[in-house]
């Protein structure tokens, strides 16, 4: 077993589905991470498929969105197969529970968690006691 630990973007909202598993209903969440590596010309995404199951497909379907940047850990594999399209296909996916963190607030979209806050030349004003904040 491989256990990794990415951090990327969601690829669409997740796909939400129940399950009949032997005599139980079971709630499921599959969606996709992309996650970046290199830079420059070097750079390059590469995908990676999860799925969740009962409590966490429940915090899937309220929290996660398209484009919400998150952390996934967890066991990995790599499955090929042949689409219906007849071409080889070849995957990463989470298996066996992986921890999901949530890494951007629920509200905030990729651009505004990643938009570095605007630095100014003057300093911080100051009260009577000298100090930037309140004691």
């Amino acid at each position: 077993m491989i256990n990794v630990n990415i951090v990327g973007h969601l690829t669409a909202d997740p796909i939400v589905a129940t399950r009949q598993i032997g005599d139980a209903q079971v709630k499921v969440a599959n969606f996709t991470v992309a996650a970046n590596e290199g830079f420059g010309d070097a750079k390059y995404t590469e995908f990676f498929r999860v799925a969740l199951w009962r409590g966490q497909a429940d915090m899937a379907e309220q929290y996660l969105r398209k484009g919400r940047l998150i952390s996934v850990t967890g066991a990995i594999r790599k499955r090929s197969y042949v689409g219906n399209n007849g071409q080889p296909y070849t995957v990463l996916e989470f298996v066996r529970n992986p921890q999901i963190e949530l890494l951007t607030a629920n509200n905030a979209t990729p651009a505004a968690a990643a938009a570095p806050e605007a630095e100014t030349d003057t300093p911080a004003e100051t009260e009577d006691d000298g100090f930037p904040f309140e004691v």
